[in-house]
């Protein structure tokens, strides 16, 4: 296995062995259905590497947080970047976003509706 692909798999088992940890240590139930998460709710995703740093992304659907890491391929090292709840996030309708915003689109469709 090459060096790069040996990497990427210590990020791959540390980014599962961190969502474990945080889903409070209880082992990985069976499969479920779309809509369901394992792990205790929590999803991990690994992007992609960018000069030589990979972001590894936690999301708790339990506790509505999402958890940032930064793996630095050449130190072998994990560094937690950022923790942020999105309990409150997720019910604002428009914040930072560029035209058409959520309102001027539901305004158009009930306007065509109507």
């Amino acid at each position: 296995m090459a060096n790069h692909d040996w990497k990427m798999a210590v990020v791959i088992l540390v980014a599962l062995a961190a969502g474990v940890l945080l889903a409070g240590g209880r082992l990985l139930p069976g499969t479920y259905a779309q809509g369901q998460m394992g792990a205790g709710g929590v999803v991990c995703v690994v992007g992609e590497a960018v000069s030589g740093d990979v972001p590894v992304f936690l999301v708790d659907a339990a506790d509505q947080a999402l958890v940032v890491y930064e793996y630095d391929i050449s130190s072998d090292e994990l560094e937690l970047t950022s923790v942020r709840s999105y309990r409150y996030d997720k019910r604002l309708t428009d914040f930072h976003t560029k035209d058409p915003t959520v309102e001027s689109v539901r305004n158009e469709i009930l306007k065509r509706e109507g």
